[in-house]
């Protein structure tokens, strides 16, 4: 197995997972602006992966796609629901 490497941050002890996990959150909030990756979209509210793909094919949710990932406009999404 592999080793957990343990970083301390202001104090607080972190893993690399979360740190690059922080990063991705810093990254799609600055680059993308307020957008939610599909999965964890899908996690938090337990809207169906089909009615995601309706909303974007619609154009009643904004959504952008890196890779084979979709990321939805969070302000698009609070106007839905």
């Amino acid at each position: 197995m592999g080793r957990k490497i343990v970083y301390t941050i202001d104090g607080n002890e972190v893993t690399l997972k979360t740190i690059r996990n922080k990063a991705k959150d810093f990254i799609l909030t600055g680059s993308l602006g307020e957008y939610i990756e599909s999965k964890d979209l899908l996690k938090l509210t337990g809207i169906k992966g089909y009615t995601l793909y309706n909303w974007r094919n619609s154009g009643k949710i904004r959504a952008k796609q890196i890779n084979k990932h979709w990321f939805y406009s969070k302000s698009d999404l609070l106007k839905l629901l």
